[in-house]
C-alpha cells in the first residue's frame, strides 16, 4: 500500500527503529561454511567431503578469443562465411591533443 508525501514523524522512527539491533546481537549476512572468519578452512573440508581437490588449480587469464574458442569451439579470428583469417586490428593511435589546444613544436618546454 503506497500513500502520498511523507510518513507523519512517529511513523519514521518506528520504521527507522525495525532495521536497529537489540544491544549485544550482530547482524550476520553469511553464516555457516560462508561466513567470512573460516571460509579457506570449511570451504577446503567441503571440497575434501565431496572428493574434490583440496585446492583449486591456478587460473590463467584468458582473452576473449581464447575463452569463445574453448566453450563454443567458434574461432573469433576466421571469417565465418570464407573461413579466412581476420586481419588484426591496427594498434590504437596516440590520443590526440585536447580541442582547441595548439600542436606544440617538437623540443618546445612544456608549459
Amino acid at each position: 500500500m503506497y500513500s502520498e508525501g511523507w510518513p507523519c514523524k512517529f511513523e519514521f522512527i518506528r520504521r527507522f527503529l525495525l532495521h536497529v539491533l537489540p544491544r549485544g546481537f550482530m547482524r550476520l549476512r553469511h553464516y555457516g561454511f560462508l561466513a567470512n572468519r573460516h571460509k579457506a578452512q570449511t570451504l577446503s573440508r567441503c571440497r575434501a567431503l565431496l572428493g574434490q581437490p583440496s585446492t583449486l588449480p591456478p587460473r590463467s587469464p584468458k582473452n576473449v578469443v581464447q575463452w569463445m574458442h574453448e566453450v563454443t569451439g567458434i574461432d573469433l579470428t576466421q571469417c565465418p562465411h570464407c573461413g579466412a583469417r581476420r586481419p588484426r586490428p591496427a594498434p590504437a593511435a596516440a590520443p590526440l591533443a585536447p580541442h582547441g589546444a595548439p600542436p606544440r613544436a617538437p623540443g618546445a618546454p612544456a608549459l
